[in-house]
């Protein structure tokens, strides 16, 4: 598989699935009270893992932060 293909596609799905948790913290009212419990900042820890990691929290948080105010 092309290195360049697979670092996009790890960044789309990291980039996904921490708009998927923001959406499913959203929806439980766990990120709009006085104490925020936000799932999706566990991800924050993938950068250690794969360099794919930046470029999709960056896009994810970016996302998240668009479409949910």
């Amino acid at each position: 598989m092309n290195k360049k293909i697979k670092f996009i596609t790890q960044a789309a799905v990291i980039a996904a699935l921490y708009t998927v948790l923001t959406f499913i913290a959203n929806a439980l009212g766990l990120a709009n009270q006085a104490i925020q419990v936000r799932i999706s900042e566990a991800l924050t820890i993938l950068p250690v893992f794969t360099h794919a990691a930046i470029p999709g929290l960056f896009a994810g948080c970016l996302l998240s932060n668009v479409l949910t105010g």
